[in-house]
Parts: structure tokens; sequence; C-alpha cells
């Protein structure tokens, strides 16, 4: 008798329809999607800061580079690079910009660090990403950088 009854508890146990695991797998995935394109946002927002962040660490890379050797130096942003050279047209850095973004110098196209580390003609610089555009303002004499 005892065995009846569990054959029959067995055959009343119902277990998940394949509709309903399709149902919970597309949740799942819908999830997942959503996970990894905000990963990937946040990951090409991050890549833009990290460049911008270089650029300004190059400038003063540059203007210390002037004022500890004694030399003229520029600063390009030219072919989707920036590149830092002496007047000799030693080149002292070069990096590639991310893809995506540009940077415009509204100076001649470079930046001079003079002997003093001073700069010769004061401008902007302007970084356009997708994700927006930043400008930096720099002045003349003591060649400081300004976020704008």
């Amino acid at each position: 008798m005892s065995q009846e009854r569990s054959l029959k508890q067995i055959h009343n146990e119902r277990g998940f329809t394949l509709l309903e695991m399709l149902i919970v797998l597309m949740i799942f995935s819908v999830l997942t999607m959503i996970v990894f394109s905000m990963t990937f946002r946040f990951y090409e927002k991050e890549t833009y800061e990290q460049a911008t962040e270089k650029l300004r660490m190059t400038l003063h890379y540059a203007q210390h580079f002037a004022l500890e050797n004694r030399q003229d130096v520029w600063v390009y942003a030219e072919d989707k690079r920036i590149v830092v050279r002496t007047v000799m047209a030693e080149e002292i850095m070069e990096w590639a910009l991310p893809v995506g973004m540009t940077v415009t110098v509204t100076t001649l196209q470079r930046i001079k660090f003079n002997t003093k580390g001073n700069v010769s003609q004061g401008g902007q610089i302007k970084i356009h990403t997708p994700n927006g555009q930043q400008n930096f303002s720099i002045n003349l004499s003591r060649g400081r950088l300004r976020s704008l």
C-alpha cells in the first residue's frame, strides 16, 4: 500500500514546464545584456578620462623637461597622436589618442615651452570625445593649465 501511495505522489508532483524555463532564461539574458552594456559604456568613459589626464600630465612633463634641460620644447597634436619634441626635433614622447577622441590646439597646432618653462603663446586645447567636449586654457608667462 505504501508503495502505491509513493508512486501516486511522484505522478502528482509537477516540475517546471518548458515555457517557464524559457521565460526565466529570457529574463536572465536581458539582465546580462544590460549589465554588459553598462560596463562597456563605463570602460569607454574611463578610457577618455584617462587620456585627458595623460594629456595634462604630458604638458606638465614637457614644461618640466624644458626647465630642467634648458631647451625649448613643443607639444603637437597631430594624426590622432600627441608628440613632444625638442628644438632639435628630438622626439621625447609620443602616444596615440583613443579611438573617437580628437585634440585641437588653437595656438598654431602646437604649444611651445621656452627654457624657463613659460608658454610662448597662450590659447586653448579642445578635447572632443563621443561623451562631450572639454576645454583647457593655457595662460601666458607661467604655463599654467586650467580646465574650463
